[in-house]
C-alpha cells in the first residue's frame, strides 16, 4: 500500500561465520552495480518483500543497476541467471 520504508534492527543467527537469513522473515536484497563495471555490490536485509521465491530486476530508478530479493539464496541464483549484466 506504500513505498515508505524505516530502518529496523534485527537480530540473526549466525553458524560458521554465515548469517542464517533465511530461517528468518527477511528477505536478502542484492544489488550490482553494472554501469561502470566496477564490481561493487550491495547487500541488506527487507522486511515485507516478499513471502516466497525471488525476483530480479534491471528497473531500478534511479540507477538500473541488477537488484535480486529473495528468501533463498537457491532461488535468487536460479532467477538472476535469466538476467543479461
Amino acid at each position: 500500500d506504500s513505498t515508505y520504508t524505516a530502518s529496523e534492527t534485527a537480530e540473526l543467527t549466525v553458524a560458521d561465520g554465515v548469517v542464517q537469513w533465511e530461517e528468518s522473515d527477511l528477505c536478502l536484497a542484492v544489488v550490482f552495480e553494472r554501469h561502470r563495471r566496477s564490481g561493487a555490490v550491495g547487500y541488506g536485509f527487507v522486511r515485507g518483500g516478499l513471502r516466497h521465491g525471488a525476483l530480479a530486476t534491471t528497473w531500478a530508478h534511479d540507477s538500473h543497476n541488477l537488484v535480486v530479493l529473495g528468501r533463498a539464496a537457491a532461488e535468487m541464483a536460479a532467477v538472476s541467471t535469466f538476467v543479461n549484466l
